[in-house]
């Protein structure tokens, strides 16, 4: 009997094992079929890349078909890739009817690609009303609504700068018109709102550039990274020229006081939201209101909860207004430590180096030079500094002809500043002449007793040696 039981279990075993068995087969046969799927998916793609680079224009708009239908959800390269593709189509369509069935193609595809991707940053919704615009396919008002939608679910997706500054000027328009209950509050809040995502998106591009430019000085950037570099560059640029103007066109209906007291009544609620302070402070400083105490105040706060290069630049902006020359450059040299940008940590050194020169000639002169030899194509400290020296230093104890002498000095760091920038060449050409009626004559040099090539050694703050030229 024991001996049957035993018999009995060793098949219960044996079958479990088997079943075991075969359930992992079917694993490993998924698994290998998924690992073909991947590796056809990866093929088809590869093609779908090199005939858009090749400009096989209408077999990659079959090879998107069919990698769409068999691949939804392989990569998001298929969307990103797709949507190229489909908007050369729309652009080069031959009549309205062809260019209505690529656009209900690229939309399919951005509904695809909302689906297969849910956390994507495609922000399709705006890139289908901008489409739309730009084919006059709605009107105003349509264009509105679309916008207007797309800016409440996810105002941090706006970052097209075309699609920001319509979305303002189509605002703008209604509030104009007095026909649609827009008041004067509601008014600030939406140019806040959109002012501040349009530095917020500047801002991020500027990160994005600085990062891929580091980057570029010691490794070599993909092609991607190259066309990233290009996009950020150029967004950055045209959203400066945005934010502008809506500024340009917002102040004509908006005071100081007006702003202040509408952002006053929402500061106890705003003060711990970052997106809030930041459209406060830009509002306020785009338009001017350097003496508002809301303005100090939401800076503060702002500084204090996400210090940036930027609110650290607007802390000294505002302590260099109030003639606070110490605290300006603590600020601005903190900005300077933030910023990743070459060129602008190189304009902090130069803003600290005017701060300084009313009272510390020594460091204003320390800090132009480090501006100049950070950014070789920086012009301006060479400016500054043969300005300063051309002025003269009576604390330095020198001579009449040592003073006179600083002239020769001035002329040589001009040149420095064409060199960094060409664009100075006529202002250059200018100062110069002015320093060298200053200069010492062929008397001077004689009753010195000073000769050609001698050399003139300074101290003090100066801390140059220049070489007496042949006149």
């Amino acid at each position: 009997m024991v001996y049957k039981e035993e018999i009995r279990i060793n098949k219960i075993v044996i079958m479990k094992l088997k079943q075991v068995i075969a359930a992992l087969m079917l694993v490993i046969a998924a698994q290998h079929a998924f690992a073909q799927d991947d590796k056809t998916c990866g093929e088809k793609l590869k093609s779908l890349e090199e005939q858009w680079v090749q400009r096989l224009h209408a077999e990659a708009a079959l090879t998107l078909q069919g990698l769409a239908e068999s691949c939804p959800k392989y990569s998001e390269r298929i969307y990103i890739k797709g949507a190229e593709v489909l908007n050369f189509a729309v652009e080069s369509a031959l009549n309205p009817e062809e260019r209505q069935k690529a656009i209900d193609k690229l939309f399919t595809l951005y509904a695809q690609y909302d689906k297969n991707f849910p956390n994507n940053q495609n922000a399709s919704d705006i890139k289908k009303a901008m489409l739309l615009s730009q084919y006059k396919l709605v009107n105003d008002d349509e264009l509105y609504a679309m916008l207007n939608a797309s800016f409440a679910k996810n105002s941090t997706a706006f970052t097209d700068y075309n699609a920001l500054e319509t979305y303002f000027m189509l605002y703008l328009k209604r509030y104009e018109a007095g026909d649609k209950g827009i008041t004067n509050d509601q008014f600030i809040e939406k140019y806040g709102a959109i002012s501040g995502q349009a530095a917020l998106a500047q801002y991020n591009f500027m990160l994005e550039k600085d990062a891929l430019v580091a980057k570029q000085e010691n490794l070599m950037l993909t092609d991607d990274e190259k066309a990233r570099l290009a996009f950020s560059s150029t967004s950055a640029e045209s959203l400066d020229a945005v934010i502008d103007n809506i500024n340009i066109l917002a102040s004509k209906h908006l005071t100081c006081q007006k702003l202040e007291e509408y952002f006053e009544k929402s500061f106890e609620k705003g003060k711990a939201e970052v997106l809030w302070l930041r459209s406060v402070v830009e509002v306020m400083f785009r338009n001017r209101c350097n003496a508002s105490q809301l303005l100090a105040k939401a800076l503060t706060a702002l500084h204090g909860l996400k210090p940036t290069a930027q609110t650290a630049y607007y802390m000294g902006t505002l302590s260099q207004r109030k003639d606070k020359r110490a605290e300006a450059a603590e600020f601005f040299n903190l900005s300077a430590k933030l910023e990743t940008s070459v060129e602008k940590k190189a304009e902090r050194y130069f803003a600290i180096a005017g701060l300084m020169r009313p009272t510390d000639k020594k460091q204003a002169r320390e800090y132009a030079l480090k501006a100049a030899q950070l950014n070789p194509k920086f012009g301006r400290p060479y400016l500054f500094l043969a300005e300063m020296y051309a002025a003269g230093s009576p604390e330095c104890n020198l001579t009449d002809f040592e003073a006179k002498a600083l002239n020769w000095l001035a002329i040589e760091t001009l040149k420095k500043a064409e060199t960094a920038e060409p664009k100075y060449k006529a202002t250059v050409a200018a100062m110069a002449q002015r320093y060298a009626k200053n200069a010492p004559t062929k008397e001077d040099m004689k009753a010195a007793k000073v000769k050609k090539g001698n050399k003139i050694n300074y101290g003090c703050w100066i801390n140059e040696t220049i070489i007496a030229p042949n006149l």
